[in-house]
């Protein structure tokens, strides 16, 4: 993948962690509400309830199982009563038609006065309804109250489209930021390998790159500058060396095939010059393995120590004057002491 991608993938991704967090937060938040005002109801509706006349009068419908002869109930809310027994109380208008609520155990408990009121979810003929279960004080009962939580579903539904059209739109928009982010920001990058590239096809170490800021990747931009200078100086010192390598030793060689040839000539060649031009090869040849080895030292473009010594200018010029009258015997030369 490249960095772009990747710059792309790591916005999208941070700003999905962030809103799927939130959207997890709000969602629980909205939920803890509308159940705190189901619950809130709930609760007001037993008081309601309590107070209902009649809801001390029962007639026996089946076994432990009676008959409340109330009226008014509030709300249409539905509920039973359970005693410390597990006789079930039910509303007249409901006890033909209404289904048991569960958790009959657990109001027993609560009409006996060994729990406490509780909350609790569940489904009733196919239906998500919200129940309480808490004592009908002064009554010897445990009073269940059922409300169905359609409504809390259908809105809670609805808030988790809109979290999910917004988690969507979220991760859309960030990765659209992200890559122009990634754009800007990998454009002297960009740029930067466009240039080399440019340089390994032409070899031209004379190109640069523009530099703006003073950021890490302008300081790369200025490293790759500065390498490219330093490159651009080795060719040149190469070239340099190749030069003067050429030219020091065209002359030395040129004198030296010259002897040689002479020598070649035959025997008719006077013994003292046939030796000087032998002691002229033997210098020569000296002279040429000297100018190797300092040429090597060149190329290897190794740091030397300097070193600081003393030398006598007239035996350096003598040298020079006699590499030069032996290299070229035709060129007077007058020097004096």
């Amino acid at each position: 993948m490249s960095l772009r991608g990747r710059f792309v993938l790591v916005a999208a991704a941070a700003v999905a962690a962030a809103v799927a967090i939130a959207s997890v937060v709000v969602y629980f938040i909205v939920q803890s509400e509308l159940r705190g005002q189901v619950d809130r109801s709930l609760q007001a509706q037993a008081r309601q309830i309590v107070s209902l006349p009649g809801l001390g009068f029962a007639t026996p419908i089946g076994n432990k199982k009676y008959a409340l002869h109330t009226r008014g109930l509030p709300f249409g809310s539905y509920f039973q009563l359970v005693d410390a027994g597990g006789s079930l109380y039910l509303p007249e208008q409901f006890d033909t038609v209404a289904p048991q609520l569960p958790g009959t155990a657990e109001a027993q408990k609560v009409a006996e006065n060994t729990k406490p009121a509780f909350f609790s979810d569940t489904h009733v003929q196919g239906k998500h309804v919200r129940v309480l279960t808490t004592r009908a004080t002064p009554y010897p009962y445990a009073i269940q109250i059922a409300v169905p939580l359609s409504d809390v579903d259908h809105e809670l539904g609805k808030i988790e489209l809109w979290l999910l059209l917004v988690a969507i739109g979220g991760v859309g928009a960030a990765s659209v930021a992200g890559f122009l982010v990634a754009r800007a920001a990998l454009r002297p990058i960009r740029k930067l390998s466009d240039t080399a590239e440019n340089v390994r096809l032409t070899r031209d170490l004379t190109q640069r790159i523009d530099v703006h800021g003073n950021d890490e990747l302008s300081s790369l931009a200025s490293t790759f500058n500065a390498m490219l200078e330093s490159l651009d100086d080795a060719v040149q010192r190469q070239r340099q060396l190749v030069q003067d390598a050429s030219h020091e030793l065209r002359t030395p060689l040129t004198s030296l095939r010259t002897n040689i040839e002479v020598l070649a000539m035959g025997d008719g060649l006077p013994a003292e010059d046939r030796e000087q031009l032998l002691k002229d090869v033997v210098a020569q040849l000296t002279e040429m393995t000297a100018l190797i080895g300092e040429l090597t030292d060149l190329a290897r473009g190794e740091g030397q120590e300097t070193v600081l010594e003393e030398v006598r200018i007239d035996l350096l010029v003598g040298e020079a004057i006699e590499r030069t009258r032996r290299n070229h015997p035709d060129v007077p030369i007058d020097a004096e002491h």
